[in-house]
């Protein structure tokens, strides 16, 4: 079933930060001043979060580091966060057939791990995993072919709360996240 749709296609669910070629010293982002939402404004955001979540965590986990920065912001919420909401409601209605697929495997719980340094507001940094279900291969030799990428079983997409020293640090924490919710399955 089709819907129709008039608002402006977009093929990114989170607006990215400028890149700043040659500079020295990186600096979090700060909030952004504009006019904040009436109680009618937070509401319609925390529904479209909560709504668009769910999707996120069943299907398109490409939505999860917006949705976590909306939830963020949600007490905080301003027109710059309702412009956010409108991009990733644009996104979910541009791209409406996300799939999952899974392929049999040997069933070993595989875990890609990934961090970003100081991309959320108040210093802080996102923590990514993506957890599937993967063949039994010894891929520690150069020589050996990849694991089978199967569909995700969980989508780690998390903001920690520590402020991170380094990017190396975002990334041993993020390792550390990602072990820890590994353990619970």
């Amino acid at each position: 079933m089709r819907i129709l749709w008039f608002g402006k296609p977009e093929d990114s669910p989170h607006q990215a930060e400028p890149i700043i070629y040659g500079q020295k010293t990186q600096c979090a982002k700060g909030h952004n001043p504009s006019n904040p939402l009436d109680e009618k404004g937070i509401q319609r955001l925390q529904e479209i979060v909560g709504v668009l979540l769910y999707y996120a965590r069943a299907i398109d986990c490409t939505m999860l580091p917006a949705l976590g920065s909306l939830a963020a912001a949600q007490s905080k919420a301003s027109e710059t966060t309702a412009k956010a909401c409108t991009k990733l409601l644009n996104y979910a209605a541009t791209h409406p057939d996300a799939v999952v697929r899974y392929d049999r495997s040997g069933m070993i719980l595989r875990i890609h791990s990934d961090a970003s340094y100081l991309s959320e507001t108040e210093a802080r940094s996102r923590a990514g995993g993506f957890f599937y279900l993967g063949d039994n291969t010894d891929d520690s030799s150069p020589d050996a072919p990849p694991p089978t990428l199967n569909g995700a079983i969980h989508i780690n997409s998390s903001i920690m709360n520590n402020v991170m020293a380094s990017a190396t640090e975002a990334e041993v924490g993020a390792l550390f996240h990602n072990a820890q919710d590994g353990c619970t399955f």
